[in-house]
């Protein structure tokens, strides 16, 4: 049979062959965030899914087939750099804890929860050594935090090779910007792969004690989510819906909101941690309402303490941008600075990181 007569019937088998149709692939649902390790029975991702599919959740769609084996790869040190799963979340909270940081367990599986495909985890011989996670807000900003490796195995280039592979996670979703807080220590890091220093932020200290509320600062309720969005992204300017109400959800979370002539005018929450509680973010129109707000938080923080859900220090910390209104008030209420970083940026445009008039409180250095 000749060549001629192999491609006619080719095509004939071609064309009886039926089409094959594409049906887009549905993401996995985000697994559970907060409240240990109990299910979500209310479905509050769920809902906050369906609430927010464009400003949070967009860019993780393309890449959460990449959680498969073939994303595994290893770097020139011999680093296996793969996905953080919750089954890494002991190792990756033994990480936090030895490096002295404040986050609970309910931190790392928000973490993994919000942002799944963008949680990695640094193995050597199949044991967690590092990790490195990147929060993203719509398609304007993402932030790089947790960059840990287990003192065993530092000034090996693990640290390095993890910023690189989470920045390339950052320029495949091709974010206008990509921001972090580095230390010291980590700024010629940050700095040989291009980031900018922008501007300091320190993490205050300080003892916290009962004081009452006040009916100026009721607790966030479900109506009020609208007006306290609203405030939040014209104070950073970026959508931080989902992160705002998972926080809000978690165990032991305290978010409250004042309003001045009917719209929220100021909000703040303050969190658990495992050294002390966590007060941030903390938004306003000025300093005027936040300094009644922040008066009302850290009577939470005081609540949180008592209850044994904040260390045994009675202590709370706050993540301020310097120069923001809100560090007089904190000296004059008894707090000071405990940790100074830099606040780094990797991009070229003018993008607002954060309209610092508006933001007086990050929400943590590994949230931005």
């Amino acid at each position: 049979m000749g060549a001629a007569q192999l491609g006619g019937a080719d095509a004939r088998y071609r064309r009886r062959r039926p089409a094959r149709r594409h049906r887009r692939q549905r993401p996995p649902d985000l697994p559970d965030a907060g409240r240990g390790h109990r299910p979500d029975p209310g479905g509050t991702l769920r809902r906050l899914q369906r609430r927010f599919p464009v400003c949070d959740l967009r860019l993780a769609a393309p890449l959460w087939i990449a959680r498969s084996t073939a994303m595994t790869h290893s770097s020139p040190s011999g680093l296996e750099i793969r996905p953080l799963t919750m089954a890494d979340l002991p190792a990756a909270l033994r990480l936090s804890t030895q490096a002295g940081w404040n986050q609970l367990d309910a931190d790392w599986r928000r973490l993994l929860a919000l942002w799944p495909d963008n949680c990695l985890a640094g193995c050597i011989d199949g044991r967690l050594v590092a990790t490195a996670t990147l929060a993203t807000y719509g398609a304007k900003l993402g932030w790089v935090g947790m960059i840990l490796v287990d003192e065993d195995y530092r000034h090996r280039g693990f640290g390095g090779a993890m910023v690189d592979a989470i920045v390339a996670r950052a320029d495949a979703l091709d974010l206008e910007a990509v921001g972090l807080d580095a230390t010291e220590m980590g700024q010629p890091v940050y700095a040989r792969r291009g980031f900018r220093a922008v501007g300091p932020i320190n993490r205050w200290r300080g003892r916290v004690e009962r004081r009452p509320a006040g009916q100026d600062c009721p607790l966030v309720s479900p109506t009020d989510w609208p007006q306290v969005l609203r405030l939040d992204l014209m104070a950073s300017c970026v959508p931080r819906g989902m992160l705002l109400e998972a926080l809000a959800a978690e165990t032991g979370a305290v978010a409250r909101v004042m309003y001045d002539s009917g719209r929220a005018a100021a909000f703040g929450l303050v969190r658990p941690g495992r050294t002390a509680a966590h007060i941030g973010p903390v938004v306003g129109e000025s300093s005027r309402f936040v300094a009644a707000l922040m008066t009302a938080l850290v009577g939470d923080a005081a609540a949180l303490c008592d209850a044994g859900m904040a260390g045994a220090g009675r202590a709370a910390f706050v993540d301020v941008p310097a120069g923001s209104p809100l560090e007089r008030w904190l000296a004059d209420n008894g707090f000071a600075i405990d940790r100074r970083l830099v606040r780094m940026l990797r991009s070229e445009s003018a993008v607002a990181v954060f309209c610092q008039a508006h933001t007086f409180a990050a929400a943590g250095f590994e949230l931005g």
